[in-house]
């Protein structure tokens, strides 16, 4: 696999790495309109019904968790 050396960090897999960024941004970003939503409750969001941007969000920011773990560390190797 190709490595990349910027600033001092050597990447396991440059592209899942960023992409696993990526998606976390966008996973948090989904959260926002729902969060900002709940201004009338003091931004509390419990009781309330979950909804599809939400739903995407969390997806992507558990699978963004692990491809940018996947992008730093190398497997076990014998």
């Amino acid at each position: 696999m190709a490595r990349r050396r910027t600033s001092g960090i050597t990447f396991h897999h440059p592209a899942a790495f960023w992409f696993g960024a990526g998606a976390v941004t966008a996973g948090v970003l989904l959260h926002l309109p729902m969060f900002f939503g709940a201004k009338d409750s003091d931004y509390h969001l419990v009781g309330m019904q979950v909804n599809t941007p939400m739903k995407i969000g969390m997806g992507l920011t558990i699978a963004g968790m692990a491809a940018t773990a996947y992008g730093l560390f190398r497997g076990y190797q014998r």
